[in-house]
């Protein structure tokens, strides 16, 4: 096992939006930051097609551009919730009363831009590289986290280890602090479908041309 040498004050681990927001702010703030994502190129999440017009304005706040912005968050006026009973409603977050509209995200855009934006406050982002242990308090009163290097094992060394790495995180679970989820296992679907012509009549035009959004709760699915 290689030791890579000079500790690191902090470790991220989980490249998402959360493990970027963290890198870029702690980087910005002066700390020596390596954030560590499995994955060498984006891929496919569900979590972000629908988000309210917090996430947007969170996201300006933590510097990311007013182009980017655009590429990334497309407005979503209203999200229609049907479900098997008949009912149907829309969450608006207020946009029908003049507010922000909600979101959605490209996480193919949003992702990648995120992780240049930890790059540019000085964070030293390492893609495609595997957290294979994390050992807590036992390096000279620090961590240690193990992964999969070149020639074997190698141990970067932190002060600090944060747990970006989702429900089944291996930070949490190393602490003793790992939570059953509040929702039983569920199955979502979602998928995208090509622009067509705006239709004010139907139940996803928006009369400014944008696009609802559309939820279908399946039976037993709530």
């Amino acid at each position: 096992m290689t030791t890579i040498a000079g500790a690191t004050p902090v470790v991220v681990i989980g490249g998402g939006v959360a493990g970027a927001a963290v890198a870029t702010r702690l980087a910005r703030a002066g700390r020596a930051v390596t954030l560590l994502e499995r994955n060498p190129a984006w891929r496919w999440r569900a979590g972000g097609v629908f988000a309210s017009p917090a996430a947007v304005a969170e996201l300006r706040l933590l510097g990311l551009p007013d182009d980017a912005l655009r590429r990334v968050a497309r407005p979503i006026p209203a999200m229609r919730v049907e479900t098997p009973t008949g009912t149907a409603f829309e969450l608006t977050y207020g946009a029908d009363a003049g507010g922000e509209p909600a979101a959605g995200f490209d996480r193919s855009a949003l992702d990648p831009a995120l992780l240049d934006l930890a790059r540019d406050a000085g964070a030293d982002v390492r893609v495609g590289v595997t957290v294979r242990e994390v050992r807590l308090g036992d390096h000279r009163g620090g961590s240690v986290v193990l992964v999969d290097g070149v020639g074997g094992l190698e141990a970067v060394p932190a002060r600090v280890v944060v747990g970006a790495d989702g429900p089944r995180s291996m930070v949490a679970l190393t602490a003793g602090v790992a939570r059953p989820p509040r929702l039983g296992e569920r199955v979502g679907i979602s998928w995208h479908v090509e622009d067509g012509t705006s239709d004010d009549a139907s139940p996803t035009a928006d009369p400014n041309g944008a696009k609802r959004a559309r939820m279908v709760v399946l039976p037993d699915g709530a």
